[in-house]
C-alpha cells in the first residue's frame, strides 16, 4: 500500500470516530509531500475530498475552500458528486451564507439523486429555512424527513431531524416539545454513536434549562456537552457551550465571571472566523455593559452583534434578541426615537417568529418608552401584557424583570409626580405586590442576589 492510499485510511479511521482534531493533526504533519506527488487519480480527488471533509469539520471554512477550489480546478463536473455536494452546503452554512447555499441547493436538487441523498438534502433546505427565521416552513421540512429517515432506517439523519424540530420548537418557545425533541435526538446519537451530535443536544437542553430559570440543570447538561465536543475537537462548540456558561452567570447576577467568559469566547470566534458565536457573544457582552450601567459599552457591543446579525440572517434569532437589546440600550440613553425604531423591528420579528420570550420583553420595553412619555396609563398596559405573555410560556427570569420594573416604576411614577392620596396608595400596593411575586420568583430560582 503506497503512502497516500496509507494516509486515507488513516484518516478515514479517525473521521469514523469523530477525532476531527486529531485528523487534522495527522493530515497536516503528512499530506504536503504525498499531495504534491500525486497524479491525477481517483486516489488524489478522494484525499482532497478528505482533506475539505477535515477542516470544515474543524470549522475551518477558509481552508475547506482550498482544497474545494482544487477539486473544481482539478475534476470538472465535481459538482455532480454527492460528496462534494454536501461539503459546499457545510462550507456555506459554516460560513453563514444562506442566501448562496439556498441558490446552490435549489441548482443541485436538479440532479437524480437517490432517495436517501434527496433526503438529506430536503434536511439542509430546512436547516436554510431554520436559520433565515422561517420556523413553520423548517419544522414542516424536518418532519417529513424524520419520517422518511426512520422508515429507511438513517439513525443519523433522524436524530438530526429531531434535534432540529427541537430546536425549531424551542425558537417558538414551546420548551415541553423542544425538550422531548432534543431527548429523541439524544437516543438516537447514542445509537449511532455520533459524538459531536450528543455534544451539540446536551448543549442544546443547557440553553432550554436557562430559558426555563434551572439553572443549575443547565450547568449539569454542560458537562457532557464540552466532554463530548472537546473529544472530538469541535472548536466552535466548545466556544458557543462558553458562551452558554458565560449567560448562566448572566442571569445569576455574576457579572464579572460571565464577562471573562464571553471576552474570551469573542476573541476566540473572531480568530476562528465564526460569525454567530461573535454576535452571541457580543451580544451578551452589551447586556452585561447594560446591566451595570456601562450604557455606552454595551450599545458597541450590541450594534457590532447588530451588524453581523444582519449580514448572516436579517430575519433570525440573532436579530431580533439584538434589536430588542439595541432598543433597551436607546431607552437607558434617552434616545427614545432610536428606541422606537430598534423595538418595531424586533417586534415585527419575533411576530413573524411567533417568538413570545422576546415578544414579552418587547412590550416590556414599549412600557419603559411609554412611562419616560410620562403615560402611566399606557405603560401599566404595555407592563401587565408583557407579564401576560410571559407567564404564557412559564417563563421566569424576564417575568421576574418585568414585575420588578412595574414596582420601581410605580415607585418613581408617585416621587415624581404630585397625585392624590388614593392614586399613591393604589400605586404602592402595585408596587409591592409587584416586588413580592418578583422575589417569589427569583427565589424559587436561587437568585438571591436578584
Amino acid at each position: 500500500m503506497d503512502k497516500a492510499a496509507r494516509l486515507i485510511k488513516e484518516l478515514q479511521g479517525l473521521v469514523a470516530l469523530e477525532c476531527y482534531q486529531e485528523a487534522l493533526d495527522r493530515f497536516t504533519e503528512k499530506s504536503s509531500g504525498i499531495l504534491g506527488s500525486l497524479s491525477h487519480s481517483s486516489t488524489h480527488k478522494k484525499l482532497l475530498l478528505l482533506a475539505a471533509k477535515i477542516n470544515i469539520r474543524n470549522h475551518l471554512a477558509r481552508e475547506a475552500g482550498m482544497y474545494m477550489d482544487l477539486l473544481i480546478e482539478e475534476y470538472p463536473g465535481i459538482e455532480d458528486d454527492f460528496d462534494y455536494v454536501i461539503l459546499k452546503i457545510k462550507k456555506f452554512l459554516l460560513q453563514s451564507d444562506y442566501d448562496n447555499c439556498s441558490i446552490f441547493l435549489t441548482d443541485c436538487q436538479k440532479n437524480n439523486w437517490d432517495e436517501g441523498q434527496s433526503n438529506w438534502l430536503e434536511y439542509y433546505t430546512g436547516m436554510i429555512a431554520f436559520w433565515k427565521g422561517n420556523y413553520f416552513r423548517a419544522n414542516r421540512l424536518f418532519e417529513e424527513c424524520r419520517e422518511l429517515a426512520l422508515s429507511s432506517g438513517d439513525g443519523f439523519l433522524t436524530g438530526c431531524c429531531s434535534y432540529m424540530m427541537g430546536y425549531v420548537a424551542f425558537q417558538r418557545c414551546f420548551f415541553e416539545i423542544a425538550e422531548v425533541n432534543y431527548s429523541r435526538a439524544l437516543e438516537s446519537f447514542d445509537k449511532c454513536g455520533k459524538y459531536m451530535s450528543q455534544g451539540h443536544t446536551y448543549k442544546m437542553l443547557a440553553i432550554l434549562a436557562c430559558r426555563t430559570g434551572e439553572y443549575d440543570k443547565a450547568e449539569e447538561f454542560l458537562q457532557p456537552a464540552v466532554k463530548f465536543l472537546e473529544l472530538t475537537g469541535s472548536r466552535g462548540g466548545v466556544i458557543s457551550s462558553n458562551i452558554v456558561l458565560g449567560r448562566i452567570n448572566i442571569f445569576r447576577g455574576q457579572y464579572e465571571e460571565a464577562e471573562v467568559l464571553l471576552l474570551d469566547s469573542r476573541e476566540k470566534a473572531l480568530e476562528a472566523g465564526f460569525r454567530r458565536e461573535t454576535a452571541l457573544s457580543s451580544e451578551f457582552l452589551g447586556e452585561i455593559c447594560y446591566h451595570q450601567g456601562r450604557y455606552g459599552e454595551s450599545l458597541v457591543f450590541v450594534k457590532e452583534a447588530g451588524e453581523i446579525a444582519g449580514e448572516i440572517a436579517p430575519e433570525g434569532d440573532v436579530a431580533v434578541e439584538v434589536s430588542r437589546r439595541l432598543g433597551e440600550v436607546y431607552i437607558a440613553l434617552g434616545r427614545i426615537e432610536d428606541a422606537e425604531i430598534a423595538l418595531s423591528k424586533s417586534h415585527r420579528l419575533c411576530e413573524n417568529m411567533n417568538d413570545k420570550y422576546e415578544l414579552g420583553s418587547v412590550l416590556r420595553a414599549y412600557g419603559m418608552i411609554a412611562f419616560k412619555k410620562h403615560d402611566m396609563d399606557l405603560a401599566m398596559s404595555f407592563f401587565n401584557e408583557a407579564a401576560v405573555t410571559l407567564k404564557l410560556i412559564k417563563e421566569s427570569f424576564e417575568l421576574g424583570r418585568t414585575l420588578q420594573l412595574v414596582a420601581e416604576t410605580c415607585e418613581k411614577w408617585i416621587a415624581e409626580n404630585d397625585i392624590d392620596m388614593q392614586t399613591r396608595d393604589e400605586l404602592l400596593n402595585k408596587a409591592k405586590d409587584n416586588a413580592v411575586e418578583a422575589l417569589h420568583l427569583f427565589s424559587t430560582k436561587n437568585l438571591d442576589d436578584r
